[in-house]
């Protein structure tokens, strides 16, 4: 466990990066925003992303529950949801955010903006023969 935080602390210059690319994404894609520093400190997306993007590394290393605890956590802040398997590239903006659920598995690439009530998620999945779903497969769209 010392070697995994260990190495997200190593990851987290590019982490800020990435999230400097998001918050410029986010002044870049709304007319409305009057700096930087108004997203950065009061954009409920930037809030999700942050969390997710931290979340994710956790994720990747094989952390159990914690990844999920922190998405579940920024949900209940922001009321978007963004499951912590989700690959999402840079400039990712999320304009308004309440109501959007980004599944485990779901890739996101570069330069992407959506919007409020979007589902990322799959509308039906293989089940096995005893009616249950198959785990650890790909069931969500990429974008």
């Amino acid at each position: 466990m010392d070697q995994i935080v260990i190495d997200l602390i190593n990851k987290f210059p590019e982490i800020r990066r990435t999230i400097q690319t998001d918050i410029q994404a986010a002044y870049n894609g709304d007319p409305a925003t009057t700096s930087t520093e108004e997203i950065l400190f009061s954009y409920p997306s930037i809030i999700a992303i942050t969390i997710h993007r931290i979340a994710h590394e956790l994720y990747k290393s094989g952390v159990p529950i914690i990844p999920r605890i922190m998405s579940e956590y920024a949900h209940s802040q922001t009321g978007i949801d963004i499951h912590p398997g989700a690959t999402i590239g840079d400039y990712f903006f999320i304009d308004h955010g309440t109501g959007v659920v980004i599944g485990e598995t779901c890739t996101i690439g570069k330069n992407v903006k959506i919007y409020q009530g979007v589902t990322l998620g799959a509308k039906s999945f293989p089940l096995d023969e005893h009616g249950n779903p198959i785990k650890g497969i790909k069931r969500h769209p990429r974008h």
